[in-house]
């Protein structure tokens, strides 16, 4: 496997090819280098450390963590909150869970240990 490894230590790209291909030239991958074989996907989601030869999750950054709330709210969320017919249908306190629910969300960048650390809601 080659791998693209930023001056931060972040795996940016990752190449993996199989032993019998005669027909890959390594020598095109510019800037690549070549690491032992992983069973896990390590471009985006890893750092690289050279000397050790080892990798560490990367840690994660605000925005992806955005991201991924702003998914929930999308997709989950705001489809029943914002639906008159499905919240009309809820009794007071099942409408309380779900706006508890959104704003525990809303409020995970405001958390102790956000964005590396952060405890997601549980769902009503």
């Amino acid at each position: 496997m080659y791998i693209y490894v930023r001056e931060d230590g972040f795996v940016s790209d990752e190449i993996r090819t199989h032993p019998d291909d005669k027909k890959f030239d390594p020598s095109l991958l510019v800037g690549f280098i070549k690491v032992p074989d992983t069973d896990f996907q390590v471009a985006g989601k890893m750092l690289y450390d050279a000397e050790t030869g080892t990798y560490s999750p990367k840690p994660a950054d605000a925005w992806e963590v955005r991201r991924d709330r702003d998914i929930i709210l999308e997709t989950e969320v705001d489809p029943i909150v914002l639906n008159p017919l499905r919240w009309g249908a809820m009794t007071a306190e099942e409408q309380q869970k779900w706006k508890d629910y959104r704003n525990a969300l809303l409020d995970i960048t405001e958390q102790a240990g956000f964005p590396e650390n952060v405890t997601w809601p549980t769902k009503p």
